[in-house]
C-alpha cells in the first residue's frame, strides 16, 4: 500500500505515519474513517458520526452495458464518502443515490442550480471520470 498526505490538490508520499495522523491509503481495500493499528494493539475507539442522507435522486443509465460498472463505482463512492448512499429500488429497478443537501453558496448554485450540489458532483464524476452517461 501507498500512504500519502493530501494538501488540496497535492500529494506528499509518506514512508511512515504517526499515531493520530490522517492520510490517504492507495492499494488497500478500506473505507473512509477506517483506522489501522499494530496487530496486537488493544484499542477502543468511538464510532464516527455520519448524518443520514437528506435528499435522493433517481439515476438512469443511458447504456445497458454500463449498469454493472456503475454499480461498482457507486460502491466505491460510498466507501470513500460515508454520507453518500445508493440502492436499487426492488419494485422499479431504478437506481437511487442519496446524500447531503445543497450548498448555500451563490456561486455554486449558478453551476448546479436545479438539484442538490452533493449529488450533482457525483453525477458529474460519473460522466467525466468514469465515462458513464447517466440522467437524473
Amino acid at each position: 500500500p501507498r500512504l500519502a498526505r493530501m494538501h488540496a490538490a497535492e500529494l506528499e508520499n509518506l514512508d511512515t505515519l504517526g499515531a493520530g495522523e490522517l492520510c490517504a491509503v492507495f492499494g488497500l481495500a478500506c473505507s473512509s474513517g477506517d483506522a489501522f493499528a499494530e496487530k496486537d494493539a488493544n484499542l477502543a475507539m468511538s464510532e464516527m458520526y455520519v448524518p443520514q442522507p437528506v435528499v435522493s435522486v433517481g439515476v438512469i443509465v443511458k447504456e445497458k452495458a454500463k449498469v454493472e460498472p456503475l454499480l461498482k463505482v457507486l460502491g466505491r463512492y460510498s466507501r470513500e464518502d460515508p454520507t453518500f448512499k445508493w440502492a436499487v429500488d426492488q419494485e422499479s429497478a431504478q437506481i437511487q443515490i442519496s446524500g447531503m443537501g445543497h450548498s448555500e453558496s451563490a456561486s455554486l448554485r449558478t453551476i448546479f442550480p436545479a438539484r442538490e450540489l452533493h449529488l450533482d458532483i457525483y453525477v458529474e464524476r460519473l460522466r467525466r471520470e468514469e465515462q458513464i452517461a447517466v440522467t437524473t
